[in-house]
């Protein structure tokens, strides 16, 4: 194993998808700190990310610096032979003595493995973990006798919680605050809220307004079948649901029906049970800005594809390709073409799995492949969206990265900041509506974009006020729309539409 007394270095390595790390002053600012590429061939992605890992981990952290001169993105971190163990892949490294980072550039994620790293320098530089040893005790790691002392645990187990970075936690701290919250820390765990306060402050950058904002709600009764809420969409003038329910031709099949609705009234304008073959079948409906996409799938199949329709009014027109994954994809149409995002699994060199989010973008004249400029390097290869919006500016998404805007005649986007995994994206006016996930509850929140200002709405404070969470949300036109995924009762199923005084 190892040495018992420390060596004077920090390395993050990877065993059995754990992380280790031994502790090996005038510091530079940032500004002043190099990121060099000392690959042997050269790696221009990787110092990208490395790079832009730095920046952003500056960025969230409100500081001038840290006690570094230079990050190195490397082909290979050498060891000493005492650290010589099978099953054990060198990810980076800290050199507290000698102020240096270095990154192997191979291993992913690096983005991650920068922060664990720059949260270890500053760990060197605060004391930050001993400052708080009920949080990060060291008692969880995977392989506590891999650090010898009581110091060295704290340290790592420090550095594994803010590897995860800066998170934005304002809209928890307002709610905290306007609804008095108790006791204190409800909303956020210990370990959360010392990383929001001490460590990276400035991730926590929404401008939450006081004032709540008075949210109505009209409830008006959906006529469709009996059955669960597959999806909704809306256009300008319609409100459509896809139901899935029990097929009579078929025993154990599930089978769709597509409904054209009055959204004034609830009223069905038109009704359509699918001609499917047996099979349980799901559906998604994509809001576009032109005729919204229909996306079926048959989830008795081993590898399930989409086959793709264009809503014409009560017509279903194939556009004559199909879709991977469809289970997972959430996206919108703008300007013939539907940008998504995907969940794919992918096996890394380290040879662990991992789950990613990534945008894509299809033509529809052709089925192809749209040439879309998503900034991975700036964003990073994991992008997970929860709702979609063709806006009067362009294609609008919110996402775990924020609220984004695409400028499709320029191949563009665009980045502000929204709460973390906040659901659902609908328009009323220069407003935005997000459900936001506060502990065990559910908050609608309101974004005003000419203030550029954040509120509660009416009653948020109030226990008994709960907010759909399993909810489909629908723009038709310029009225926003929320339709629960539950079964109907006898008298139908309630919605409501949403307005903002």
């Amino acid at each position: 194993m190892v040495a018992a007394a420390p060596l004077p270095l920090e390395l993050r390595l990877r065993y059995r998808g754990r992380m280790w790390w031994l502790l090996a002053c005038a510091c530079p600012t940032f500004e002043a700190l190099e990121v060099s590429d000392r690959t042997q061939a050269g790696n221009a992605t990787a110092f990208a990310r490395v790079s832009d890992a730095v920046d952003l981990f500056a960025a969230w952290t409100a500081r001038d610096g840290v006690c570094l001169d230079t990050v190195e993105v490397v082909d290979t971190i050498e060891l000493p032979e005492v650290l010589d163990v099978d099953g054990w892949q060198t990810l980076g490294v800290f050199h507290g003595g000698r102020r240096r980072v270095e990154i192997a550039a191979a291993y992913f994620p690096l983005a991650e493995t920068v922060t664990h790293e720059l949260c270890h320098a500053l760990d060197y530089m605060e004391d930050l973990a001993e400052a708080r040893p009920d949080i990060f005790t060291g008692e969880d790691l995977e392989v506590p006798e891999a650090y010898p002392t009581d110091e060295l645990k704290r340290a790592e187990a420090f550095a594994q919680a803010c590897e995860v970075g800066g998170v934005d936690v304002s809209i928890e701290l307002a709610y905290e605050s306007v609804c008095w919250v108790e006791p204190f820390g409800q909303l956020l765990d210990p370990t959360a809220r010392f990383l929001a306060e001490e460590v990276f402050p400035g991730a926590s950058r929404l401008a939450v307004s006081d004032a709540p904002v008075a949210l109505r709600r009209r409830e008006l009764t959906l006529d469709l079948p009996v059955g669960g809420v597959e999806s909704v969409i809306g256009t300008p003038t319609d409100l459509y649901a896809l139901v899935q329910h029990a097929s009579r031709r078929q025993p154990r099949s599930y089978t769709l029906t597509l409904s054209r609705l009055d959204p004034d009234t609830g009223a069905a304008r038109s009704e359509q049970t699918l001609d499917l073959p047996a099979g349980y079948w799901h559906g998604k409906l994509l809001a576009s800005d032109g005729p919204p996409l229909l996306l079926v799938w048959n989830t008795f199949r081993e590898d399930p594809v989409a086959t793709v329709y264009a809503i014409d009014g009560d017509t279903l027109l194939p556009l004559g390709f199909t879709l991977p994954e469809p289970w997972n994809i959430e996206g919108a149409v703008f300007d013939g073409v539907l940008v998504s995002t995907t969940q794919t699994i992918r096996s890394v060199v380290t040879g662990d799995v991992y789950l990613f989010g990534g945008v894509r973008a299809w033509d529809l004249a052709t089925g192809l492949d749209h040439p879309l400029s998503f900034p991975e390097d700036e964003w990073g290869l994991s992008v997970w969206a929860s709702g979609f919006l063709p806006g009067p500016d362009g294609l609008e998404m919110v996402s775990t990265d924020g609220y984004s805007r695409l400028d499709l005649a320029t191949g563009t986007w665009s980045r502000d900041p929204s709460p973390p995994y906040a659901r659902g994206l609908l328009r009323l006016g220069d407003k935005r509506i997000h459900l936001v996930s506060l502990a065990y509850q559910f908050e609608f929140v309101v974004h005003d974009l000419a203030e550029d200002t954040w509120s509660f709405v009416e009653g948020a404070c109030e226990d008994d006020l709960g907010s759909p969470y399993t909810a489909a949300y629908a723009q038709v036109g310029d009225r926003a729309f929320i339709v629960p995924y539950l079964y109907r009762g006898e008298d139908g199923l309630v919605a409501w539409e949403l307005t903002v005084d």
